[in-house]
């Protein structure tokens, strides 16, 4: 399973409304087919992807305790 979330840069609160994520996932999609976001990654020295930086986003690790 993978963890993981995304959140605000700015106010670290999670990123649940459905209307940012849309909007996240269309950058997502478009810079898909330019070289530069996947290039951006490299040089960045917050591991954030371009469409990350427009978004202002993080992607972070959920640390959600499983119930056995």
């Amino acid at each position: 399973m993978i963890r993981l979330k995304v959140i605000s840069s700015k106010s670290g609160k999670d990123y649940n409304y459905a209307s940012d994520g849309a909007i996240r996932e269309l950058l997502k999609y478009l810079g898909g087919f330019l070289i530069i976001p996947v290039v951006w990654l490299l040089w960045d020295k917050e591991n954030q992807n371009l469409y990350d930086k427009v978004t202002e986003t993080f992607v972070v690790e959920n640390h959600i305790e499983e119930k056995e």
